[in-house]
């Protein structure tokens, strides 16, 4: 039984504080994200065993139920969460994901979850183990957001992953600086707070490694090659407590592109959506637009400019040059991170790595079969279309996107057109694409004056 009353809305749903046995939550009631969708599964009394009297089994247990991969632990020792005084350099905190879940587990504290809601975007969740009760208790958490909302997270709710100086204690040494991190930054520039294991050759990147401030010269003190190529953590960390020996190279590169990635389509969707209540409330009968050649004002250039920021990071543009010789990584990641590989008639597919030169062989994110990606307003979801085949049918002549070749070009339309549902149609008979393109192009922008009939937004 379910009771409590309205505490906060998010696009207009109420959130309950409800009560269920040992299961105490708080959430928007839409019930798209998967620790919401375990909650139900409690609520509805279906038998769901998680060992709560062990550690290690409750936190495996728990992935399992969330369909999260054990084998993409990543492991973090900066005092960077609101369990920070549970963290160090020995003990660091250790972080498992899968496309659109993110659980991190920190020895002797609870667990924390950040979980994709299609209309609500990142929630975030802790989850306690208690022995005594049936069901682990379940919270939402506001706190969060002091660090998941703001100019970091392009000021929506979000990832991140951060690369910092770290003192012996685990403590970022701020006066140093710090980066935030994904697919486009040089590897010189990453993973500072994080244990890094794997291969990756010459080039060097800040993690394995702690830092000290030098007060007298200003500057901090940091010796990188100490922590390059290591296939181990022995010597570092006692790995007993934790589900893997390590913390993936490859592991760690994925989900830097896949919080940018999140983040970006967050972002757009939210600002995509304030334009049109703007535009509302000027012209209370607009109509609304479900496709880009039915935008025109603020809506058609708000759709137009996050079209472009995400094709641009959907396509890899700015990604950062891998070291000479690739790099190596766990194949445990690689196999989980690719059990839902979505194949083309070909058999290529979004999520083959090359891990040579780059991070992926078919250079077009598979966050594109994700529910942030799908939950796109369909007048954006259209103009990010739109510009995504104006570059693949080799259309644009910015040269931002010279780095694929037309081989690779094609390759992507074939995945996309054998693997997507609600492709438009100049993917799928591209022969009508450059008519409709120079349609679109040189139709005149509708006028926003309401004596001129009802136009859309």
């Amino acid at each position: 039984m379910v009771s409590g009353k309205p505490d906060r809305s998010v696009k207009g749903k109420p959130l309950l504080v409800a009560a269920l046995a040992s299961c105490l939550f708080t959430h928007p009631l839409t019930g798209e994200d998967r620790v919401f969708s375990l909650i139900k599964k409690l609520q509805a009394g279906e038998s769901l065993p998680i060992n709560q009297t062990d550690e290690q089994e409750f936190l495996k247990d728990l992935l399992s139920r969330l369909d999260v991969p054990v084998a993409s632990q990543v492991l973090v020792f900066s005092k960077t969460s609101m369990q920070k005084s549970q963290i160090n350099p020995r003990h660091p905190r250790a972080l498992y994901f899968s496309d659109d879940l993110y659980v991190a587990w920190v020895q002797g504290g609870f667990v924390e979850a950040i979980a994709h809601d299609p209309d609500a975007g990142p929630l975030f969740y802790l989850i306690e183990r208690t022995p005594s009760a049936p069901a682990p208790r379940i919270t939402s958490s506001e706190d969060c957001l002091s660090c998941h909302e703001g100019t970091r997270t392009r000021n929506v709710p979000g990832v991140l992953v951060r690369s910092l100086f770290i003192d012996p204690t685990g403590q970022p040494i701020h006066a140093a600086g710090s980066y935030l991190t994904d697919h486009a930054s040089p590897l010189e520039k990453r993973w500072g707070g994080w244990y890094v294991t794997g291969q990756h050759g010459d080039l060097r990147h800040m993690g394995n490694t702690l830092a000290s401030w030098l007060r007298d010269e200003q500057k901090v003190q940091f010796d990188s090659e100490a922590g390059a190529n290591l296939d181990s953590l022995e010597g570092l960390i006692d790995t007993a407590p934790y589900l893997r020996k390590g913390s993936d190279i490859v592991a760690l590169m994925v989900l830097e592109h896949q919080v940018g990635m999140i983040n970006r389509l967050t972002e757009a969707e939210r600002y995509f959506q304030n334009s049109f209540r703007v535009s509302r409330s000027l012209y209370p009968d607009l109509e609304e637009a479900t496709t880009l050649a039915e935008l025109t004002g603020t809506p058609l250039s708000v759709a137009t400019s996050y079209a472009e920021k995400i094709v641009g990071y959907m396509l890899f543009r700015d990604e950062a040059d891998l070291p000479e010789g690739g790099i190596d990584g766990d194949p445990s990641f690689q196999e989980a991170f690719q059990k839902n590989r979505r194949p083309s008639k070909a058999s290529h597919a979004l999520k083959d790595f090359h891990l040579g030169t780059r991070l992926f062989k078919n250079r077009c994110s598979y966050l594109i079969y994700s529910d942030a990606f799908r939950a796109l307003h369909p007048a954006l979801r259209d103009a990010v279309y739109h510009r995504l085949w104006t570059v693949l049918e080799g259309e644009d002549a910015s040269g931002d996107f010279d780095h694929l070749g037309p081989s690779e070009r094609q390759r992507i339309q074939g995945i996309l057109r054998d693997t997507l549902q609600d492709l438009p149609k100049e993917f799928i008979k591209p022969e009508q694409g450059v008519a409709l393109l120079k349609a679109r192009q040189l139709k005149p922008k509708k006028t926003s004056n309401l004596t001129a009939g009802r136009p859309r937004f």
